[in-house]
């Protein structure tokens, strides 16, 4: 099992699907046992047998796969690949022991710079401060480094969808109490300490 993990908008899928040659079963959404399992089976068109035991996708699975913005699944995912004869490449923004581990990151400062030169033309000032704004991540400066819109309005742009449905999952795969401690600590400007969290929630 081959993890490729890092933020949103870091590349992974990008990554998984330009180096790796195989089936592509996209994972997002799926938050359950069962709906991995069912994904899986229409992505690659596999029966599933009335009872689906581990070593089902030891079975079934072709040699080599892309499990991809696999985040939501990654409890059930670690323990039923444990055993996979295959190859199998997992992105996720969540982590987990896997037999390899490819960390993907933000660019640094002169290749982010570079990459957004390539068709933007604005003083070099308003380019690094956009690029700082945007943390460096390769997709994103992509989608700058390709919109025909004037400076001003790439701020309101970059705050879209894609960053609001990364936000929106990070939520999702809390648990109640984790959901409970984080609107606590929202409340605070700054840093803060136990007890000032044991104040509130």
């Amino acid at each position: 099992v081959v993890l490729v993990t890092g933020p949103a908008g870091s590349g992974k899928s990008r990554l998984g699907a330009e180096t790796v040659l195989a089936p592509r079963v996209d994972l997002r959404g799926v938050r359950t046992r069962e709906g991995l399992i069912q994904r899986v089976a229409a992505t690659l068109d596999l029966k599933i047998p009335a009872e689906t035991p581990g070593w089902w996708w030891n079975a079934v699975l072709p040699p080599v796969v892309v499990l991809d913005d696999a985040e939501g699944v990654v409890p059930w995912l670690a323990r039923v690949l444990e055993r996979t004869r295959g190859t199998v490449v997992v992105t996720s923004r969540v982590r987990f022991e896997a037999g390899a581990v490819i960390e993907v990151g933000p660019l640094n400062q002169d290749e982010a710079l570079a990459l957004v030169r390539e068709i933007r033309t604005e003083p070099t000032a308003e380019l690094e401060a956009l690029v700082a704004s945007v943390d460096r991540l390769p997709l994103v400066l992509e989608v700058v480094a390709g919109s025909d819109q004037p400076m001003a309005n790439l701020h309101e742009q970059l705050a879209g969808s894609a960053l609001e449905d990364a936000l929106q999952l990070s939520w999702d795969l809390l648990d109640v109490h984790a959901r409970r401690t984080l609107a606590a600590m929202a409340t605070f400007r700054g840093s803060l300490g136990l007890e000032d969290l044991a104040a509130v929630a």
